[in-house]
């Protein structure tokens, strides 16, 4: 945990966002090559779903890794600050400590969830087409399972998104409080708002300042503006 507080923006952003999208990109470029090449030289419905069918399963085992480090790496910046900075907070802005960690833990439990629910919609989806034309009733079975899961998803995303702005608004009002040590103007937490919620931007200009206060404690570097410092 200590490791992603002291580690430098680059680093965290290589490791959260750099590397994992680079190599999703690359996997997926020779993968959508290679299944067209193979498409061309199937044409037939048939084929091609079998095609496709191999093409998801393929990329979900090359994906989902890299899905899991990006993942990993950034909420457990954030459970790393939750659980260091925001001690260091005044009283009124420290969030709830143990709300957060499980609202951080849930997103990353719904991260994983669509990213595999995804995978296997698509994968599984062009395998069970083959079975249509000789069981027309599987076509109805399908489409029911497909819809759950299709529902399943939708909710983790919105759930997901109501999480990340509720840690996004709690952890912005601990690091800058934690920072600064004053009381806080709506304009001091509007930016890390959106710095959190926008980290592959964000951890740029985050980043320092979490340094700052890991090795030098509550208000790190800053001059305190002492006509707000609480009492």
């Amino acid at each position: 945990m200590d490791t992603l507080l002291k580690a430098k923006h680059w680093q965290i952003f290589l490791f959260a966002f750099g590397i994992p999208w680079l190599l999703m990109f690359v996997i997926m470029g020779f993968g959508f090559a290679d299944f067209f090449s193979m498409i061309r030289v199937n044409p037939e419905p048939r084929d091609a779903a079998i095609i496709m069918s191999d093409f998801m399963s393929k990329m979900m085992i090359g994906v989902l890794p890299l899905a899991l480090l990006s993942v990993l790496v950034n909420y457990g910046w954030m459970y790393a600050v939750n659980n260091r900075i925001s001690p260091m907070a005044p009283d009124v802005y420290k969030p709830n400590m143990q709300l957060v960690s499980l609202a951080i833990i849930l997103m990353v439990v719904f991260n994983i969830l669509n990213t595999v629910l995804t995978g296997y919609m698509y994968s599984t989806g062009f395998e069970e087409m083959l079975t249509f034309e000789s069981d027309p009733s599987d076509l109805r079975n399908f489409g029911s399972s497909f819809m759950i899961m299709y529902v399943v998803s939708i909710f983790s995303t919105l759930a997901n998104l109501g999480l990340s702005v509720y840690v996004c608004y709690q952890l912005s009002r601990a690091l800058k409080g934690a920072e600064l040590q004053r009381h806080l103007r709506s304009d001091d937490t509007i930016g890390p708002f959106f710095a959190f919620f926008f980290l592959f931007i964000g951890i740029w200009f985050m980043q320092p300042i979490v340094n700052e206060l890991y090795e030098k404690g509550p208000g790190g570097g800053n001059t305190l503006d002492n006509s707000l410092v609480l009492d």
